[in-house]
């Protein structure tokens, strides 16, 4: 069993070309940490590949119905339907919205709207989140902000940002409830987001001075989870 970096990187896998690579990450509910416990890759048959990484070995998880073997790599021609059910219906009276929110154009593929719903709602216990695997050297991926409803003034000054805008990356080890939480500012001390849990292991693994984020999107008639739209631009050091 790799380890999700590991896995996150493989450009074949069961003989195919990797497409697009999600990463499957569990929350322990008693330590609210996230964890990376798989990895589900879109291969270019079309079909898809899920394998356990090394987090699955945690004493509390317990593995999904669908996949049940620690070890087994999984290679099925529909996208399971552990994944299939966290999309939206595209007859739901309010897809179109939502896809819109996305910042996606074009018709979506399933897992396009997985990889670009940035993991959800922050009480899901399983965000299905982008690999963003290194690509000569580059990283980038695209997340919506957390926490917006619980900075005072938040939604004030996301009416003021632009596609394009800056934001600055602030540690805050204040922070009672995760000490490694990282706030994204507009201007200095003037903060607009969180940027998510389950993204932080990342960030922290690139270091914060080698990470960029931009507004992609301001969703002002969108639930907070899906109001600001971020991209995240980095450069692996050269000692990893």
């Amino acid at each position: 069993m790799q380890s999700g970096l590991e896995l996150a990187h493989r450009t074949e896998v069961d003989g195919q070309h990797v497409a697009r690579c999600l990463r499957l990450i569990w929350q322990d509910e008693d330590t609210r940490k996230f964890i990376q416990v798989g990895v589900l890759w879109e291969l270019a048959t079309p079909a898809y590949a899920f394998e356990y990484t090394d987090g699955a070995q945690h004493e509390r998880f317990v593995p999904l119905p669908e996949f049940p073997d620690r070890q087994k790599l999984y290679v099925t021609p529909q996208l399971p339907a552990f994944f299939a059910n966290r999309v939206m219906s595209s007859r739901r009276e309010s897809y179109g919205d939502y896809v819109g929110w996305l910042g996606i154009a074009d018709v979506p593929t399933p897992v396009e709207i997985l990889a670009r719903r940035g993991g959800g709602r922050s009480t899901a216990t399983f965000p299905v989140v982008a690999g963003f695997a290194p690509v000569n050297g580059q990283v980038s991926g695209r997340f919506f902000a957390s926490g917006i409803r619980h900075l005072p003034g938040a939604q004030d000054r996301l009416e003021q940002l632009m596609p394009g805008d800056f934001l600055r990356l602030r540690q805050e080890p204040g922070n009672s409830v995760n000490s490694k939480a990282v706030l994204l500012d507009k201007d200095p001390g003037q903060p607009v987001g969180y940027v998510p849990d389950w993204l932080l292991a990342d960030l922290y693994h690139l270091g914060l001075d080698h990470v960029g984020v931009r507004v992609e999107r301001v969703n002002r008639d969108a639930p907070a989870h899906l109001r600001l739209l971020c991209d995240l631009s980095g450069e692996v050091p050269a000692d990893q």
